[in-house]
């Protein structure tokens, strides 16, 4: 991108209202804890003292539970300016009970992590991004 486009098209963060900032922030974690869990997926199957037939029921639900919420979030964005807030506000009203059941899960993934690796990526990258959801959702 040249910078006459630039200076013609200037898109930055104070282009966005508060409530679309926010979901886009949200999606951005939410892919970010996603793309973590995945990678601990792969130090899952070559530590062999974890429980491979547990895990597995907890790790599927929380990579959908985000998948999900980041799906319906960043459907939320494409809805029309006057209608965004409201469908932002919906999605997280839908999607907080289930992120709320997913952090158990994700805690137990966390503590297995530690007693078979002795890491905290899925205590920092994933029950961490979670858990501050939550807690910044009413």
């Amino acid at each position: 991108m040249t910078l006459a486009t630039e200076a013609r098209f200037p898109i930055g963060r104070n282009s966005f209202d508060a409530d679309t900032l926010s979901a886009m922030d949200e999606i951005e974690a939410l892919v970010l804890a996603y793309q973590s869990l995945n990678d601990m997926n792969k130090t899952f199957w070559n530590a062999p003292e974890l429980n491979h037939e547990n895990s597995r029921p907890d790790a599927e639900e929380v990579f959908q539970v985000i998948k999900q919420t980041a799906a319906a979030l960043q459907m939320a964005l494409f809805e029309p300016r006057s209608k965004r807030s409201q469908k932002i506000a919906a999605v997280r009203e839908q999607f907080l009970p289930r992120l709320k059941e997913v952090a158990r899960r994700a805690r137990s993934l966390a503590e297995q992590e530690s007693a078979a690796t002795g890491g905290d990526e899925i205590t920092v990258r994933v029950l961490g991004t979670i858990r501050k959801i939550v807690l910044s959702w009413p």
